[in-house]
């Protein structure tokens, strides 16, 4: 399939960052930095009881122990950006 080239003098425009898109980008990065902040309290204060609870597994202990802290790191992330994104809209109604 071709497409066809546009004739007129002009150069594509490049998008503009806006404050929107680099307040975005800073918020996921926030609420990533967060989920693993938290998420490494969590994994320090219960490993003993995850490291028991994933004795039985044999050679794949490790790796379910990787699974279950990935697991409860990104469960935290998702209900940071979904506190996030309520806060902003919250906070969009409130401005007008």
């Amino acid at each position: 399939m071709s497409v066809p080239r546009d004739s007129g003098g002009e150069h594509p425009r490049e998008p503009v960052r806006s404050e929107t898109t680099w307040t975005n980008a800073v918020g996921h990065c926030s609420c990533c930095l967060i989920g693993l902040a938290v998420a490494a309290v969590v994994a320090a204060s219960t490993y003993p009881a995850l490291v028991s609870l994933t004795r039985p597994l044999g050679m794949l202990s490790s790796t379910a122990l990787l699974v279950v802290l990935i697991a409860i790191w990104l469960a935290i992330w998702s209900s940071t950006e979904i506190a996030w994104a309520w806060r902003t809209q919250r906070a969009e109604r409130a401005n007008g």
